[in-house]
């Protein structure tokens, strides 16, 4: 899949995240996404909320997905751009 073209402060079309690592992003007609989980919430294709799946501790997508995953002190994270807003967030 090809790496979108990095622009400034480039967001997530689904969270807002700011999207600092692009191994996870997904661009879909000009929309750029911080990772699948996000892609597929904001396509239709998954609702939130999905009993049994953990969930996102920035956005709370339903993490399906777990290629992108990210724990971070016992914390799910559907993907390093969602886990770095979280801590930058928390400073």
């Amino acid at each position: 899949m090809p790496v979108p073209e990095v622009t400034i402060a480039s967001q997530c079309h689904q969270c807002a995240s700011i999207i600092v690592d692009y191994s996870s992003a997904i661009e879909v007609r000009g929309r750029v996404y911080c990772c699948n989980n996000c892609r597929l919430i904001g396509r239709g294709q998954l609702e939130p909320g999905v009993p049994g799946v953990p969930t996102c501790s920035h956005c709370s997508s339903p993490i399906l997905d777990s290629t992108s995953m990210v724990d971070h002190k016992g914390r799910p994270y559907c993907c390093y751009n969602c886990a770095a807003m979280h801590m930058s967030a928390a400073r």
